[in-house]
């Protein structure tokens, strides 16, 4: 997957470093734009634990 940022104060980078391999997957990049590799059984939990660390920096 590929990921795109419009807030400043949100890291793509380190939010996909720190939660991908707890999915078995890969990803990095920039903060403002990152991509990953998450195995297709994982990838709806990943979705769900993604969102939930997007709207926490979201809401700062």
């Amino acid at each position: 997957m590929s990921l795109r940022a419009v807030n400043r104060g949100l890291d793509l980078n380190v939010i996909l470093r720190e939660l991908v391999p707890k999915y078995g997957g890969t990803g990095g990049g920039h903060p403002l734009a990152a991509g990953a590799r998450v195995p297709r059984e994982a990838f709806i939990e990943f979705l769900m634990d993604l969102a939930e660390r997007v709207s926490m920096v979201s809401k700062d």
